[in-house]
């Protein structure tokens, strides 16, 4: 037994020596793993006991501003909510003259649409321009507004309104409006006839001398000589006439529908009818298109039991009730 026991011992020191000997530690694994574990817990707790002293100081900052942070937003908020003064808002630009010093043409640069209205019904005719300064066609079309207030201005009072000025009353009025300029010529009484022609100065006097005189009293001559299309109503003329009145009004809404003006109104005073007379076959059929797609045709025949349209030439009449 004690040959055995002393052998024993022998191969463990035999062993411990040959480890401690030996460099690389997979020669030892019991021994390695028991120290490489120490080594690890130790610098855990090293790294434990370093670090959070030096965390938990910030976390507590950070805690600090964030309750401060809040605090602010609240006391903000409330001071949002007790003040109620509007937002300011800066005043718009200062409106100028779109038309020179001395103009035949009224400018109301400042927007007044209401007194430059009123103002134009105290005159016979009056043609209104109402424009955008910035306008390209606006700012092309003024000086053939003041060509044709240089040759009407015996008959005709212009005048000029800036709709786009901010918060002015014509902007306000019409402020779905896109395109510009918009004339539009007022009669002393009635509505305003919209002139929807080319924006030059021979097509707005060619216009405005059929605002003025939108019915021609027909004499000896013959229009068949000089017109190619024209309408003949013979009706009561005395001042009060119901029958004129309507004649007058569809002349000047016909204004509006047809750029062109290619039918001449001729009256007579005699008991009541209404003839169209069509010297140019094709356009009859014109004719007949612009009355039923714009309903002249109740403008027309109003106080009246129908329009007969005569061609002439071997053109078929066509009759049109109303």
């Amino acid at each position: 037994m004690s040959l055995s026991t002393e052998s024993s011992r022998e191969a463990d020191e035999l062993s411990e020596s040959s480890c401690d000997s030996q460099d690389d530690a997979d020669t030892c694994p019991v021994h390695s793993n028991r120290s490489i574990d120490g080594e690890d817990n130790t610098a855990t707790d090293y790294l434990q006991e370093e670090i959070e002293p030096e965390i938990r100081p910030i976390l507590i900052r950070m805690l600090n501003l964030s309750l401060e942070f809040a605090i602010f937003c609240v006391i903000m908020i409330n001071l949002t909510a007790l003040t109620k003064d509007a937002p300011k808002i800066s005043k718009p630009p200062a409106a100028y003259p779109f038309f020179p010093k001395g103009s035949l043409v009224t400018d109301w640069y400042r927007g007044h649409v209401s007194q430059a209205i009123e103002y134009s019904r105290a005159n016979d005719i009056a043609f209104i321009m109402f424009y955008a300064p910035w306008d390209a066609e606006c700012q092309s079309g003024k000086k053939e507004f003041e060509a044709a207030a240089k040759y009407m201005q015996d008959y005709v009072s212009f005048s000029a309104v800036n709709c786009w000025h901010p918060q002015s009353e014509c902007k306000v009025q019409y402020s779905k409006v896109y395109r510009w300029p918009v004339l539009i010529a007022y009669p002393s009484h009635g509505r305003g006839v919209q002139y929807n022609g080319p924006i030059s100065a021979p097509h707005m006097i060619q216009f405005l001398k059929k605002v003025c005189s939108p019915i021609v009293r027909l004499g000896n001559e013959n229009p068949k000589d000089f017109e190619d299309i024209y309408l003949i109503a013979s009706l009561n003329t005395a001042p009060g006439s119901l029958d004129f009145a309507v004649f007058y009004t569809a002349a000047l809404n016909y204004l509006e529908k047809d750029p062109e003006y290619r039918i001449t109104f001729f009256v007579t005073p005699t008991p009541p009818s209404i003839l169209l007379y069509i010297y140019n076959c094709g356009m009859k059929h014109w004719f007949i298109q612009l009355m039923r797609s714009h309903g002249l045709q109740m403008k027309f025949c109003s106080g009246f039991s129908k329009i007969l349209i005569k061609s002439l030439h071997g053109c078929h009449p066509v009759d049109l009730k109303a």
